[in-house]
């Protein structure tokens, strides 16, 4: 016979005994699973606190440490003028890092050939045979000096003696001297037919023939070679080191540039203060600040006046230190400079730059540490030592911290 209060209960004790297990189980995962939170806080306990000893080192002082700025020279693009609004590149004989100098052809623009010469002042107009000026005077000036013409020839006057040292000039450098205009050609072609005529001419006179003779003279000066602006571009007397040059087939006719070069001395300028221009010295060592392995010598070659101070600039003079190589080094770099002879070192009781804490009044402190903590893991004990700063570099800084000894314990960084 079927008794429903005994299945009742045997259903109930089932319920239980699931509910128990499940229970368990939750316990059991619960305990296993850890919150970020939890991970934090175990981290923290367990994290190693960075310490450093106090010791003493041999401090270069970085007070004496002058930075500044590396030139490698004056850069100035060179551009030649488009009278007809063409102007592309058809020969280039130079290269990044070639040195240009006066006389040298750089290439041919649109057919034409380029010369540099070291003028002082740009050419403003075409010269011809027959034009006057000072500009011509300054073209035959530095042909003296290329040793092309005479100084006795340089008066001034576009003269045949000119034109003939103009054709040199290209020749000389593998390039074509520029043709004469179309006019002074056509001019002369027609001269010398005139001469033609009156000798074939059995009725013409010996005067006529002389005149003749006179025209053809006088056309082939005009017809002589002639020196356009855009055939010259200007490079200083010592010449200049070529930084960028155009390529075959680039079009130069919106202003672009056919070359640029850098010319002048390197150096490094540099704002000392009045108590260190003293401990500069005349030689001095150019180290990279981005690569410490490079390094140069230097002279001082000018000291200025000294100068207020402006902006980040602080007051003091600015020296300028010419450099014997620019070996590994680039424009603009980032550069320290020290007297060759070694930047003034202090000795010490030092600890490291990044163990210094600023206080509320403004003084310097260090945390020593007075019992570490057991096993390496968690914090250690410390206290609070006042320090005065000395002399600073290499990453560490002399100190006078009274009660602080060598070989003590210092935080550098905690967790």
């Amino acid at each position: 016979m079927h008794r429903p209060g005994r299945a009742r209960g045997r259903w109930l004790a089932i319920w239980a005994t699931i509910t128990i297990a499940i229970c368990a189980a939750a316990f059991v995962v619960g305990g296993r699973v850890r919150s970020p939170w939890d991970a934090a806080i175990a981290s923290a306990d367990t994290s190693p606190v960075v310490t450093a000893k106090v010791a003493e080192h041999t401090v270069r002082n970085s007070d004496d440490l002058l930075t500044g700025t590396v030139s490698l020279g004056n850069t100035e693009a060179l551009t030649v003028p488009s009278p007809d609004g063409v102007a592309v590149v058809t020969k280039i004989n130079v290269g990044r890092g070639d040195v240009l100098r006066p006389g040298q052809v750089v290439g041919e623009v649109s057919g034409t050939s380029v010369v540099a010469l070291a003028l002082p002042f740009p050419l403003y107009r075409d010269l011809a045979p027959g034009d006057t000026g000072s500009d011509v005077k300054a073209v035959q000036d530095e042909l003296v000096t290329l040793g092309l013409m005479s100084s006795a020839a340089a008066d001034g006057t576009y003269g045949g003696g000119t034109a003939v040292a103009v054709a040199k000039l290209f020749s000389s450098g593998g390039g074509a001297p520029p043709p004469a205009s179309g006019d002074a050609r056509a001019a002369l072609a027609t001269a010398r037919q005139a001469l033609a005529d009156a000798k074939d001419d059995e009725g013409e006179t010996a005067s006529a023939v002389a005149s003749a003779s006179k025209a053809v003279a006088t056309a082939e000066a005009a017809a002589g070679t002639p020196l356009p602006r855009s055939a010259v571009v200007l490079v200083p007397a010592h010449g200049a080191e070529v930084v960028a040059v155009a390529k075959v087939g680039d079009s130069l006719a919106g202003g672009d540039d056919l070359l640029s070069v850098r010319s002048g001395s390197a150096t490094v300028t540099v704002r000392a203060a009045v108590d260190q221009v003293p401990k500069v010295g005349a030689a001095v060592r150019v180290a990279s600040v981005v690569d410490t392995s490079v390094s140069v010598d230097g002279v001082v070659s000018h000291v200025g006046q000294f100068t207020a101070g402006k902006d980040a600039q602080g007051p003091g003079n600015d020296v300028v230190v010419k450099l014997s190589s620019v070996h590994g080094l680039a424009d603009g770099d980032s550069v320290t400079v020290t007297p060759r002879s070694g930047a003034p070192t202090s000795k010490g009781l030092a600890v490291p730059l990044t163990s210094l804490r600023d206080a509320a009044d403004g003084s310097s402190y260090v945390l020593r540490v007075t019992n570490p903590p057991t096993g390496g893991k968690g914090h250690p004990t410390t206290e609070r030592v006042t320090v005065e700063l000395g002399a600073s570099g290499n990453g560490y800084a002399l100190v006078d911290g009274g009660s602080l000894r060598s070989g003590d314990v210092v935080v550098v960084s905690e967790p």
